[in-house]
């Protein structure tokens, strides 16, 4: 292109690289697109490098993820599973993780802080952030 993408580094860090050996050999070779229900060997297998490898995926269920010890660096923490469990009502979610069923939990309801850090084993982790919200108004008529 002959023009300049100031927005480059951004979307260059959301472009994923796969073998495409591996790609071929697991017949993952077309996109998927998890909205329209499409996925290949890539959305359940994953093939990356990185301190964690998929053991499991259930889509809307769970995802495991296990200690990856081929790893090249050195991997942060103690944990040799990691499970994923996506609760999409913000009540549930709190609830979770106040009886201690779950560990982590993110979004955290604003007016949930005070509840979850009044709970005795878990506390909301705040901070600044660099996030810009966006209020878009149709112009047009």
């Amino acid at each position: 292109s002959t023009q300049s993408t100031w927005v480059l580094p951004d979307v260059i860090s959301l472009t994923m690289i796969m073998s495409k050996k591996w790609c071929e050999e697991n017949q993952a070779t077309k996109p998927v697109d998890r909205r329209k229900g499409i996925e290949n060997t890539a959305s359940f297998k994953a093939n990356g490098t990185g301190p964690f490898r998929v053991r499991e995926r259930q889509p809307n269920v769970r995802t495991v993820f296990t200690r990856n010890g081929t790893y090249w660096g050195k991997i942060d923490g103690n944990a040799q599973e990691i499970v994923f469990t996506p609760i999409a009502n913000p009540a549930t979610r709190v609830a979770a993780l106040v009886s201690g069923e779950v560990d982590v939990m993110e979004p955290v309801p604003v007016q949930d802080i005070a509840r979850i850090n009044a709970a005795p084993n878990a506390r909301v982790i705040t901070g600044p952030e660099m996030r810009t919200i966006f209020l878009g108004m149709d112009q047009k008529r």
